[in-house]
């Protein structure tokens, strides 16, 4: 397993340096539906839940989600209590709303420099359950066209 801790530092540093003063606690834990999750735990404060199956996979899958859910937070930060509720609300009952969230997102992780770690996952979950499709966040083929400069 990748010590997650190392991991999120490094895409810190590398990628998201607004987030050096932000506690973020990444862990190992069963997930029901996915492989990554963010918690807020309170402004300032977030928890990454990595699925134990990613445990085996290669640092670049790893890197590629963990990047996913540091753009979420990068995003989410920003944002008064007030916002992040409704926010939540509208991305847990709206698809629509969720499917841009998930795809601003990943626009996010390419534009700082995480794009090739983010494909390497994408391509992960694609080998193991149902492909991404454009309401999941970008496809494979989107970055792939995007690292190319296509996009």
């Amino acid at each position: 397993m990748h010590d997650l801790e190392i991991v999120k530092n490094r895409i810190v540093t590398g990628g998201f340096p607004e987030l050096s003063g932000i506690e973020i606690y990444p862990e190992y834990k069963k997930i029901k539906d996915g492989y990554l999750e963010f918690y807020r735990i309170k402004k300032g404060t977030y928890q990454i839940n990595v699925d134990r199956s990613l445990g085996n996979a290669t640092l670049g899958v790893v890197e590629g989600g963990t990047a996913h859910e540091l753009a979420h937070i990068a995003r989410d930060n920003k944002r008064w209590r007030i916002f992040h509720t409704f926010d939540m609300f509208l991305y847990n009952n709206w698809r629509g709303y969720e499917t841009r969230d998930e795809r601003r997102t990943d626009i996010l992780v390419v534009e700082r420099g995480y794009g090739q770690q983010l494909l390497e996952f994408v391509r992960y979950a694609n080998e193991r359950r149902e492909d991404f499709t454009a309401k999941d966040g970008l496809t494979a083929e989107e970055l792939e066209r995007m690292l190319a400069g296509g996009i």
